[in-house]
């Protein structure tokens, strides 16, 4: 087999030595399955929690809230970082809010005044210091945040499924005793760049195909490998092996 590139040196003289291994079956340019399960309990749903709890408040902000003017009236003190203002709503109603204070700005002085936004039904509890921009800015952060946790989701949501459907392919290969000649069709290095969940290292991304019964059948992997670091890599034509149980079923040795 010495005249064969192999994708993972050790399948060396296989089947005689090891076993199949799962993972080359699974892939590694999916997320390790734990990893993937926990990215789908605990960061989907505190992403999703985050969605539907900052995301309606905020869109309230944004569509229908009254602007006016605050004063301070009581400033920071010493222990107690926050400041008190007053201000009056569209109800002729003088009403007050209270404010953390940023630790890299100065307190606001008593009588300075503020740019206050609240809600015409809540006006004390849900008043708050802001600027023009500040709705806008808000709601945007939210949606890019949504849309980052929804591709979060839907990527460990397909490395799950890879999981699942490699378990049954596994179940076959792992039995089959049929190793065909095939030939890199392309092979790149991927620098990691498609590889998720994985450690750092030296990807790289074959393209494959071989004939069986007069027809041309085609495959993608990718594996680490570190010893081919700025080395020349194989040039297509070069012959591979390939473990086949089915005309679905196969992967590169």
């Amino acid at each position: 087999m010495s005249d064969y590139f192999l994708l993972d040196l050790d399948y060396k003289d296989f089947p005689e030595k090891g076993k199949l291994k799962f993972l080359t079956v699974y892939g590694e340019q999916h997320t390790y399955i734990a990893m993937a399960f926990f990215g789908i309990v605990f960061a989907g749903f505190l992403s999703l929690l985050f969605l539907f709890s900052a995301l309606p408040r905020e869109w309230a902000y944004f569509t229908r809230s009254r602007h006016t003017t605050g004063v301070v009236t009581e400033s920071c003190r010493p222990a107690y970082m926050k400041y008190v203002y007053s201000f009056k709503a569209m109800d002729a109603n003088t009403y007050t809010g209270e404010e953390d204070q940023n630790k890299n700005d100065p307190c606001p002085k008593v009588g300075e005044t503020l740019p206050v936004e609240y809600l015409a039904e809540q006006p004390e509890q849900s008043a708050r210091v802001s600027s023009g921009s500040y709705n806008y800015i808000n709601v945007c952060g939210v949606i890019f945040f949504a849309a980052f946790a929804i591709f979060m989701i839907y990527r460990f949501l397909r490395d799950i499924r890879a999981f699942f459907q490699a378990r049954p392919k596994y179940a076959l290969l792992n039995t089959s005793t049929t190793i065909l000649d095939g030939i890199i069709f392309s092979i790149r290095d991927t620098t990691n760049s498609r590889v998720q969940g994985r450690s750092r290292g030296h990807y790289v991304e074959v393209e494959y195909k071989f004939i069986f019964n007069n027809r041309i059948f085609y495959g993608t992997q990718i594996k680490r490998r570190d010893d081919l670091y700025k080395k020349t890599l194989p040039p297509p034509g070069t012959p591979i092996r390939i473990l086949y149980a089915d005309e679905n079923n196969y992967v590169m040795l």
